[in-house]
């Protein structure tokens, strides 16, 4: 498993809210994961944005989880987008 947290610039990640794992959870149950691999890429923080960077950073952190997912060669891509 080899996952990446955009946001804190780190391997370690952590689903505050729980929405993209339980997604990923239900996704991941009908395939075999002899065949397929789980790649979590966390490119959105907790909470309300408070100014506009924080939006422009989001953008830009999508954009490198999206090439990061790429350059892995993954077959599915499934984007957890956060609201508000």
């Amino acid at each position: 498993l080899q996952a990446y947290d955009f946001v804190n610039d780190k391997r370690k990640m952590e689903d505050e809210e729980g929405h993209g794992t339980h997604v990923a959870g239900l996704i991941f149950l009908d395939l075999d994961p002899k065949k397929f691999k789980l790649y979590p890429l966390k490119f959105t923080r907790k909470g309300e944005y408070e100014n506009p960077n924080q939006v422009k950073n989001d953008y830009l952190n999508y954009i490198k989880s999206l090439k990061m997912a790429i350059g892995l060669k993954v077959d599915v891509i499934n984007f957890s987008y956060r609201s508000g």
